[in-house]
């Protein structure tokens, strides 16, 4: 039997290339299956991650069973909504659709849900969740937009899946990058990247963190970004690059990007699995998100105190809390047990559905 993994694994994106990692290494660790495929795959994650790539057709074709993994792809961003609606029946809507009506077994696994402002995503995409053999969404906040948009539709509350992975884990994705640890001078890694609506603010951040770093001896600041292979990001190019203290790494994949987590003492992100791998890794992180998935994730781990919606930021507000940061032993993020309970309930789900496939 061989089994079928989809979510946003189309381009190159540090987290959901991740989740594709971290779902097949499971299944290769845990489950003998002759082959593990997945759809809407890029090939750069499918050799990152050592699976096949398939096409949904192809997929509906063969009646293997799927698993939706975790990602954000069910629920909208703030801005350009009509376009990323689009995207979304086109990339998952359509193949859910038609592997719920072909009576093909999945289970969904640790997605994100909601907030879906539009009808024509939001009524099919309860059909697709309720017809599942699992459902388990990744927080409080997907369940209960949920259940405003539908009473009968029942979905388990787990955690994000990679809350379950261990720091030896993530140290061993980054086994091909040599981790040294400088003792002697603090790491702060800079990771902030966005698009043309939030570019100023984004920009003061950048601009601040030089300020307050200037003066200050045995400090090394990282400049990192989480996507885009050989892509030129905007606030690599608000660093000086005659800075001896500032090195600037571009993403490679996910092992390169989890070795520069790994060293870095201070970490400043405004994405979320930037921010759950360092929760792994227990760092000291400040958040400025950009989609409410983000600030989710804080609430969860009870650490508000370190989040703030990039849309509420301004200059004085920014200054203030980098200042904090920077020069404050803030305290690093930790996952509860609770939290771990319920990110690996993902794995409980996972191997019970297996299990009952067996069986038939």
């Amino acid at each position: 039997m061989s089994i079928i993994l989809h979510g946003s694994f189309q381009g190159t994106n540090f987290g959901d290339t991740l989740f594709l990692k971290v779902f097949s290494d499971y299944l290769r660790k845990n489950h003998l299956f002759d082959e593990i495929y997945a759809t809407n795959c890029s090939k750069y994650a499918a050799r990152y991650c050592n699976v096949k790539r398939i096409s949904k057709y192809k997929a509906l074709r063969l009646n293997f069973p799927i698993i939706f993994c975790g990602g954000g792809y069910l629920g909208e961003p703030p801005c350009n909504k009509f376009k990323w609606h689009i995207r979304l029946w086109k990339r998952h809507l359509s193949f859910g659709i038609m592997v719920a009506i072909l009576n093909i077994p999945y289970s969904v696994l640790g997605v994100g849900f909601g907030p879906l402002s539009f009808f024509w995503t939001r009524f099919p995409s309860i059909y697709f969740l309720k017809k599942a053999h699992f459902c388990a969404l990744r927080d409080a906040e997907s369940i209960s937009i949920l259940k405003k948009y539908s009473k009968e539709c029942f979905c388990i509350q787990v955690a994000d899946v990679i809350l379950s992975s261990t720091a030896d884990y993530l140290h061993s994705i980054a086994k091909n990058q040599k981790v040294i640890q400088n003792f002697q001078n603090t790491t702060f890694l800079l990771h902030v990247p966005g698009d043309d609506n939030d570019r100023k603010i984004r920009k003061v951040i950048c601009d601040i963190i030089l300020k307050l770093t200037a003066s200050k001896k045995n400090i090394n600041i990282v400049v990192a970004s989480d996507y885009g292979i050989n892509k030129n990001h905007d606030f690599f190019e608000w660093i000086p690059n005659n800075l001896s203290y500032v090195k600037k790494v571009e993403y490679k994949d996910p092992s390169s990007l989890l070795h520069e987590l790994i060293n870095a003492d201070y970490i400043l992100t405004t994405k979320l699995h930037v921010g759950i791998c360092s929760a792994v890794l227990e760092k000291k992180v400040l958040s400025f998100p950009k989609h409410a998935k983000t600030a989710r994730l804080y609430k969860q781990l009870s650490r508000t105190d370190v989040c703030f919606p990039m849309n509420e930021l301004t200059k004085e507000k920014t200054e203030r809390l980098l200042f904090n940061f920077i020069n404050n032993d803030i305290q690093a993020l930790k996952i509860s047990s609770e939290i771990k309970v319920r990110a690996n309930k993902n794995w409980e789900l996972l191997d019970s559905f297996i299990s009952q496939l067996k069986e038939k």
